[in-house]
């Protein structure tokens, strides 16, 4: 069902993903599923962060995010 969604849309997504082995929830599985629907381009995966990288690594996850809306902004303002 998901996978649908994020077929369909046209909403710039990005996600951020977190490749712990020890993560139970998630796994890296979830990941390339959806690098496989929407591209390199729209996965980033951090080395040594769990399910909740947001909450381990708010930094990183910050830096990831800003840039992410900064390239929607630019191609905005290109076209």
């Amino acid at each position: 069902v998901w996978k649908d969604a994020l077929i369909k849309t046209t909403i710039p997504v990005q996600l951020i993903w977190g490749i712990d082995k020890e993560d139970q929830i998630g796994g890296i599985k979830a990941a390339h599923e959806y690098r496989k629907v929407k591209g390199d381009q729209y996965v980033v995966m951090i080395k040594d962060i769990g399910h909740f990288p947001q909450i381990e690594s708010p930094e990183v996850v910050l830096d990831y995010y800003t840039s992410f809306l900064d390239g929607i902004l630019d191609s905005e303002s290109n076209s």
